[in-house]
Protein backbone atom coordinates (compact mmCIF):
# COMPACT_ATOMS: atom_id res chain seq x y z
CA UNK A 1 0.00 0.00 0.00
CA UNK A 2 3.02 2.33 -0.19
CA UNK A 3 2.88 5.13 -2.76
CA UNK A 4 4.73 4.37 -6.02
CA UNK A 5 6.27 7.22 -8.02
CA UNK A 6 6.17 6.26 -11.71
CA UNK A 7 9.17 7.66 -13.57
CA UNK A 8 9.02 5.69 -16.84
CA UNK A 9 6.65 3.47 -18.84
CA UNK A 10 8.18 1.64 -21.83
CA UNK A 11 6.67 -0.56 -24.52
CA UNK A 12 8.88 -3.31 -25.90
CA UNK A 13 7.72 -4.77 -29.19
CA UNK A 14 8.09 -4.85 -32.96
CA UNK A 15 8.66 -1.59 -34.84
CA UNK A 16 6.05 -1.37 -37.60
CA UNK A 17 6.87 -0.25 -41.15
CA UNK A 18 4.16 2.44 -41.03
CA UNK A 19 3.25 4.95 -38.33
CA UNK A 20 1.58 3.18 -35.42
CA UNK A 21 0.46 4.52 -32.05
CA UNK A 22 -0.59 2.86 -28.82
CA UNK A 23 -2.87 4.89 -26.58
CA UNK A 24 -2.24 4.64 -22.84
CA UNK A 25 -4.70 5.32 -20.01
CA UNK A 26 -4.49 4.52 -16.32
CA UNK A 27 -6.88 4.25 -13.40
CA UNK A 28 -5.99 4.84 -9.76
CA UNK A 29 -9.51 4.11 -8.42
CA UNK A 30 -10.28 0.49 -9.38
CA UNK A 31 -11.35 1.20 -12.98
CA UNK A 32 -13.94 3.86 -12.03
CA UNK A 33 -12.25 6.67 -13.98
CA UNK A 34 -9.30 6.84 -16.38
CA UNK A 35 -6.68 9.45 -17.13
CA UNK A 36 -6.66 11.44 -20.35
CA UNK A 37 -5.25 9.51 -23.28
CA UNK A 38 -1.55 9.66 -24.09
CA UNK A 39 -0.24 8.37 -27.42
CA UNK A 40 3.01 6.43 -27.65
CA UNK A 41 4.55 6.01 -31.10
CA UNK A 42 5.82 2.51 -31.73
CA UNK A 43 8.05 3.97 -34.47
CA UNK A 44 10.25 5.71 -31.88
CA UNK A 45 13.61 4.10 -31.16
CA UNK A 46 12.56 3.76 -27.51
CA UNK A 47 8.75 4.04 -27.16
CA UNK A 48 8.31 5.39 -23.65
CA UNK A 49 6.61 7.97 -21.44
CA UNK A 50 8.14 9.66 -18.42
CA UNK A 51 6.92 11.47 -15.28
CA UNK A 52 3.63 9.63 -14.77
CA UNK A 53 2.86 10.80 -11.23
CA UNK A 54 2.24 8.59 -8.23
CA UNK A 55 -0.34 6.15 -6.97
CA UNK A 56 -0.82 3.42 -4.42
CA UNK A 57 -2.47 1.03 -6.91
CA UNK A 58 -2.65 1.64 -10.65
CA UNK A 59 -4.35 -0.22 -13.49
CA UNK A 60 -3.09 0.31 -17.05
CA UNK A 61 -5.18 0.25 -20.24
CA UNK A 62 -3.67 0.12 -23.73
CA UNK A 63 -5.53 0.52 -27.02
CA UNK A 64 -4.33 0.19 -30.60
CA UNK A 65 -6.63 1.15 -33.48
CA UNK A 66 -4.20 1.70 -36.35
CA UNK A 67 -4.41 -0.54 -39.40
CA UNK A 68 -1.03 -2.13 -38.61
CA UNK A 69 -0.22 -5.26 -36.64
CA UNK A 70 0.89 -4.76 -33.04
CA UNK A 71 3.06 -7.30 -31.27
CA UNK A 72 4.27 -6.41 -27.78
CA UNK A 73 6.75 -8.44 -25.80
CA UNK A 74 6.72 -6.49 -22.55
CA UNK A 75 5.66 -3.40 -20.66
CA UNK A 76 8.27 -1.95 -18.32
CA UNK A 77 7.33 0.42 -15.53
CA UNK A 78 10.11 2.07 -13.56
CA UNK A 79 9.06 3.38 -10.17
CA UNK A 80 10.32 4.13 -6.70
CA UNK A 81 8.46 3.23 -3.54
CA UNK A 82 7.71 5.98 -1.06
CA UNK A 83 6.18 6.06 2.41
CA UNK A 84 2.56 5.47 3.42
Amino acid sequence: MNRKFMSRFSLIGDRPSADSNVTLYWSDDDYQTYSSSIAVSMNDVNPQLTRLGSSRRRAWKLTHTDNTPLRLEALEVTYTVGEH
